[in-house]
Order: C-alpha cells, then sequence, then structure tokens
C-alpha cells in the first residue's frame, strides 16, 4: 500500500501542484462538540494547484495561523 500512495503522491501532487506547505507538527482532530480527539499518525499537507492558494497559503503562514513550509515547485518563487 505505502508504495501506492508514494507512487499517487508524485503523479497527482508534485507532478500537478503549484504548491505544498507542510505543517511543523502533527495535526490535531476534535469532536463536534468540542472535544479534543486524536493526532494524525503522518505527515500533514495542504496542497495548492493554483497560484492564488499558494499565495492565500504564504500569508496565513506570514501571519502566523499556521506554522511550517510552503514549497512552490517553481525556482523564482520565495520558500517561507
Amino acid at each position: 500500500m505505502l508504495a501506492f500512495e508514494t507512487k499517487g503522491f508524485h503523479r497527482q501532487i508534485w507532478a500537478k501542484a503549484d504548491a505544498k506547505f507542510f505543517f511543523e507538527g502533527r495535526l490535531r482532530f476534535f469532536c463536534v462538540p468540542g472535544e479534543q480527539g486524536g493526532t494524525a499518525n503522518a505527515l500533514s499537507v495542504l496542497v495548492a494547484y493554483a497560484d492564488a492558494n499558494g499565495e492565500a497559503t504564504r500569508r496565513a503562514a506570514k501571519a502566523g495561523p499556521i506554522r511550517g513550509k510552503l514549497v512552490h515547485l517553481s525556482a523564482d518563487r520565495e520558500v517561507v
């Protein structure tokens, strides 16, 4: 299963997305009533499929609501 997930990630994400934001730490989940649930058991990534979405993620990271690293696939863009 892991080999398929890796191949799929490379085909669908690395090959097509404009930017990826890798969260620092693990995401925490909350139940509907508001109680904290568990944490993600793997790396969490936001994927931007348009420049405007990558830019919105960059602004959010600079403003502080999310922590991590934004990676643009174009060499002429800033890495946050």
